[in-house]
């Protein structure tokens, strides 16, 4: 339980107690499934993984995988140069269009726009993932589900994506504009 005791030792004195006391109630079995998850949450940036993996060991929830879907959707809001070399596929003139723009008000204010307008589109999106079809006559409808690679045989639903994105800023190291 190397991990599981760095990450207590990060915490409140109160948070601290809370978590000895509920792995005290734990087998061996369950210590060394729960600092697994613990270390895969470190491995993915989280920033506070003993939460994260806590949620997923305690109540079921994969979080893993809402955490893992939640960065790469929160990181990609922030590659403006990315974005707009996708874009590029729509408009053949966003290059020229974005150096125009970051002229007349600045590349700093330009990405911040594009980086919070990426940001409300994709929380509209995890919406999308969450609530599944809208068209009620329809009987189609999706859902996120997690899936062994090796088996394919399908896990948990992943959902409540749009509950976690909003304070996601929180949870990981965001990397410098490009």
């Amino acid at each position: 339980m190397e991990e599981i005791e760095k990450q207590l030792n990060q915490l409140s004195v109160s948070n601290k107690k809370y978590y000895e006391f509920e792995f005290s109630k734990l087998n061996e079995t369950e210590k060394q499934r729960l600092e697994e998850l613990v270390q895969r949450m470190v491995k993915s940036g989280a920033k506070k993984p003993l939460d994260w993996a806590w949620s997923e060991f305690r109540e079921g929830i994969p979080q893993w995988a809402r955490f893992m879907i939640l960065k790469e959707m929160y990181l990609s809001a922030y590659d403006v140069a990315g974005n707009i070399d996708a874009a590029e596929e729509f408009n053949p003139e966003m290059n020229q269009n974005y150096d125009e723009m970051s002229s007349a008000i600045g590349t700093e204010k330009l990405n911040q726009f594009l980086t919070s307008y990426a940001k409300g589109m994709l929380y509209n999106m995890l919406g999308i993932f969450d609530d599944g079809n809208f068209d009620y006559e329809s009987n189609d409808s999706w859902i996120l589900m997690t899936q062994n690679r090796e088996t394919d045989e399908l896990g948990e639903p992943v959902s409540g994506l749009h509950e976690d994105f909003l304070e996601f800023e929180e949870q990981i190291e965001i990397p410098p504009q490009v």
